[in-house]
């Protein structure tokens, strides 16, 4: 884990400059090669994670089975962070078309992290609530304390990405609209601008 998400933090830089050059090309440039690479590269990415996060979980459950649960609580804590900070750190949504198409890609392979680690949140709930049950009073409150958290910022993690999803697609619409009403009349006017100019 501690070599893998490192590469995030490349793969959303390699995702900023594809977006780039996707916005930056010519209306006749073939973009579709790079569309197809970064697709690819964000697919391996996601088959990459899925198989880090099933490692984790199997780990995570091996340690919740040896009595610890603050061992196995803290790790997804601190990815909980670094999601939400990933989150929070999110560009707004473009206007353009191309870019808005990129920034969905960007949601869908945030939204597969989230799935990716849904088992996990539910394992740790299930085996804190059961220890909570048993423990003494001081223990019982601090778990559930933990618990309440844990669920407070997964359920916003999960209610923030649903209504990025639902923002970017409602923008793609409009987006391509405008772009497909926009290109013809800019065209014209080109075309239009040329004939006065002779």
């Amino acid at each position: 884990k501690e070599r893998v998400d490192p590469i995030q933090i490349k793969l959303q830089q390699v995702n900023g400059l594809g977006q780039g050059l996707i916005q930056s090309a010519g209306k006749n440039a073939d973009i579709q090669g790079l569309e197809h690479d970064l697709e690819d590269s964000n697919v391996r990415w996601n088959t990459l994670n899925k198989k880090v996060a099933e490692r984790i979980t199997q780990l995570q459950e091996a340690l919740l089975h040896c009595g610890k649960f603050q061992d196995a609580l803290e790790p997804l804590l601190s990815w909980l962070t670094d999601t939400e900070d990933l989150i929070n750190n999110q560009k707004a949504p473009s206007a353009e078309y191309k870019v808005v198409k990129a920034q969905i890609q960007e949601q869908k392979l945030l939204q597969r992290l989230l799935d990716d680690r849904k088992a996990t949140v539910e394992i740790i709930k299930a085996e804190g609530e059961r220890i909570a049950h048993t423990a003494e009073p001081a223990d019982k409150e601090k778990i559930n304390k933990q618990l309440l958290s844990l669920t407070e910022r997964w359920d916003a993690l999960l209610g923030k990405a649903a209504a990025r999803q639902k923002q970017l697609e409602d923008i793609l619409v409009l987006a391509k609209e405008f772009h497909e009403t926009m290109e013809p009349l800019a065209d014209w006017l080109i075309g239009t601008e040329k004939k006065l100019a002779n």
